[in-house]
């Protein structure tokens, strides 16, 4: 809770988003931990390969278990 509250309270203070992902992985919370931890790459980087799908990797970062054919 005293993460998630940091989280909200703080949403530019990413070592929340980092610390508090990985209390949900603890808690067997995958897809919320992956989530955050994928937004906070892409907010954060300087990474050309990854801000040139930023759009694709935020899309996909809530949807880890869906499948398209």
């Amino acid at each position: 809770e005293t993460l998630q509250r940091g989280h909200d309270k703080f949403p530019d203070a990413h070592e929340f988003s980092i610390f508090l992902a990985m209390a949900l992985y603890n808690l067997e919370r995958h897809d919320e931990a992956m989530q955050i931890l994928l937004q906070t790459i892409v907010e954060t980087t300087d990474d050309a390969g990854i801000q040139r799908f930023r759009r694709a990797i935020t899309f996909y970062s809530d949807k880890l278990n869906q499948t398209w054919e």
